[in-house]
């Protein structure tokens, strides 16, 4: 397999990674897809070797004489061009470390593995894990946050591992933890020391919920341990009681990680190899909250401990506590039925094979033509006359004959969503849309705002309201440029508040959730006011739909009202709030509030604090204690959200 980069025929940008040998081609930034022809290809291995050829001396020749000022000016073009070239992506990685920014540079590095041969290996190791080590020395030094987000990092390490396995001697997490040991001389003064001794054990209890395989950290806590004992003497050396203090918190760390180690060894012995793949299997095909929780608790535990120098003994029980609790949960996986490694693997092909229903099973006798011009033509008049069967049949067939085409993708999606399976609904409309070209965007939007109209709307089946989450992803790949509020979200709601039917309590239902739920997708979709007003308006509407058709003496709905009050409450204050932000702010200032928001994790934390905050009572009252402190979480919503993140 050989991969290269080439202008994207979707957005423009020069980053399609294209696969020469299976022609196909998916585009790292907008992730939509295409087919290339043999010349398109060769036309796009020309353009990479001169490129190379254009960069490859001047960057090579700069990143030698520690030029750092030409690097970065030359990696803002590379940025820009799509370089096929290890050594400039990593060299690019390298300017972005030194800049603090370590999330860019992870994903420079990762980008680097895509072109890197086993020959460049060993050149390419060393640079990512100087730059990586050079990042901790500033990080302490500096007292600045940590530049390299842990989640990055670690898939920085995967990628690695499992392209390069073998002939890698030890993980790159093991082997960073033993080097981190190796910076003593480069860490300035006790303060910087305290940084180092939590950035170390901050990654090391990273590393094992993020790998949980424990032959995995008992290297890792061997490798940790032994940095840590080098802190420590380095700072028994020193005179001062700052410095008496880092080698008694190096103790306690030390403590903390023998405690883990003795506990998982303990596992270890119990369960054999074997019985630790069943368990890295166990907890890879299920939910690791448990797992990520309990070794958050056992890192505060540790780190207060050791802040008190080990002076604190009901902390350090606590910390005790912590770690025999952690090798609890982890262990869980002891008794668990062994699972084959394909199992975990395969699980999401699986679910979405059992997701698509029918999809592949013919439901009419209908002749189908072999070719997709002939399908796609038939599946336009099924789709006009609404022949669901021969919508799923035509679906299938296209699907079968090219799976990358997105009109087959499409049929589909609208095929499962007349059936009310809204889950493989979306992810067949997913599909779609990695596939489909401009020019076909706007029809494509139409169809599946229509499909899913219909089906939400019309829907009196439960588990409709049940898999409405399923659908906030398709919302926000489609609405996610869509600036006027007239899009996917958009005109779900339009249709719950025109059609939906409310005449029993489960229609209701389905009702109430479907409009919570698509005003949740929309927020989230975008940070531009504009857009959810037009949201929480519709939604609230339906929700006042809703309860002026609710009947008291209906159990199901008395049951319902007072969530179904709260909401009416909520929305309406939300919509009061955004309603004075766009009245009071320009859509200039408007959009530049938005561009401050957008593709930030925090701004969607923003919204669940808000949304997930609201308390429902058993009986609502307009001025009761949770009406108040839920109109208090949005006036914290829109006071944050005007402020900007910060």
């Amino acid at each position: 397999m050989t991969l290269l980069l080439t202008p994207c025929p979707h957005c423009g940008e020069n980053f399609m990674m294209l696969d020469t040998e299976d022609e196909t081609g998916e585009c790292i930034l907008c992730k939509k897809r295409s087919r290339f022809t043999r010349e398109e290809i060769d036309a796009a291995e020309s353009r990479r070797d001169g490129l190379s050829e254009r960069y490859l001396g001047p960057i090579q020749q700069a990143f030698n004489d520690n030029d750092f000022e030409t690097v970065t000016s030359l990696c803002e073009e590379i940025g820009r061009e799509g370089v096929s070239s290890w050594y400039i992506w990593t060299v690019a990685g390298v300017c972005d470390a030194r800049q603090g920014k370590g999330d860019q540079a992870m994903d420079a590095f990762g980008l680097a593995t895509e072109f890197l041969d086993e020959e460049s290996f060993d050149e390419f190791y060393d640079m990512v894990m100087d730059a990586v080590l050079d990042t901790f020395v500033a990080d302490c030094n500096e007292e600045r946050d940590f530049s390299i987000p842990l989640s990055d990092l670690m898939n920085l390490s995967s990628t690695i591992e499992e392209r390069f396995y073998e002939i890698m001697d030890i993980g790159f997490p093991q082997d960073l933890f033993i080097r981190i040991g190796m910076l003593v001389d480069e860490i300035r003064g006790p303060k910087a020391f305290a940084r180092l001794l939590t950035l170390m054990i901050y990654y090391m209890f990273g590393f094992v919920t993020e790998n949980v395989y424990i032959p995995d950290h008992l290297e890792a806590f061997e490798s940790m341990s032994s940095s840590v004992e080098s802190v420590g003497n380095y700072a028994k050396e020193m005179e001062g009681q700052a410095w008496k203090d880092i080698a008694a918190r190096s103790a306690v760390l030390m403590e903390c990680i023998s405690m883990l180690h003795a506990r998982e060894s303990a596992i270890m012995n119990e369960v054999g190899e074997k019985g630790a793949e069943n368990i890295s299997m166990y907890w890879c095909g299920n939910d690791t909250d448990d797992l990520v929780d309990a070794a958050g608790d056992a890192l505060v535990c540790c780190l207060r401990y050791s802040e008190s120098g080990g002076r604190n003994k009901g902390m350090g029980k606590k910390m005790g506590a912590a770690v025999e609790r952690y090798g609890d949960v982890l262990a869980r996986g002891m008794d668990a039925e062994p699972m084959d490694s394909d199992d975990v693997y395969d699980s999401d092909f699986e679910d979405h094979d059992d997701e698509s229903g029918e999809l592949f099973e013919r439901m009419t006798d209908v002749e189908l033509p072999s070719d997709i011009g002939s399908l796609r033509n038939m599946g336009e008049k099924a789709l006009a006359e609404n022949d669901r069967p021969l919508i799923n049949d035509i679906a299938a067939a296209m699907v079968e004959l090219d799976d990358m085409d997105w009109f087959g993708w499409t049929l589909a999606g609208v095929a499962d969503s007349s059936r009310n399976e809204m889950t493989s609904a979306a992810w067949a409309f997913e599909n779609a849309f990695y596939s489909v070209g401009a020019g076909d965007e706007e029809r494509f939007r139409d169809i599946v705002a229509d499909s899913f109209s219909r089906a939400i709307s019309g829907s009196q089946d439960m588990k409709t309201a049940l898999e409405i989450h399923s659908i906030m992803g398709v919302v926000n790949l489609l609405d996610g440029k869509i600036v006027d509020g007239i899009g996917v979200g958009t005109r779900i709601l339009d249709a719950l508040r025109d059609d939906a039917p409310l005449d029993s309590s489960d229609n209701r239902f389905v009702a109430y959730v479907a409009a919570n739920g698509v005003l949740s997708a929309m927020m989230h979709t975008s940070p531009l006011v504009n857009g959810y007003l037009a949201g929480s308006t519709r939604a609230l509407e339906t929700l006042r739909k809703v309860k002026e058709s609710m009947d008291p003496s209906d159990e199901e709905d008395a049951e319902l009202m007072p969530s179904v009050e709260t909401m009416i409450d909520c929305t309406a204050h939300l919509t009061d709030a955004l309603m004075d932000v766009v009245s009071s702010n320009s859509d200039t200032k408007l959009a530049e509030i938005a561009s401050k928001w957008k593709g930030k994790e925090a701004y969607h934390d923003l919204v669940d604090d808000m949304r997930n905050g609201f308390v429902t009572p058993e009986r609502f009252t307009p001025n009761g204690k949770a009406a108040v402190a839920n109109r208090r979480l949005v006036d914290e919503f829109i006071r944050k959200y005007l402020s900007g993140p910060q």
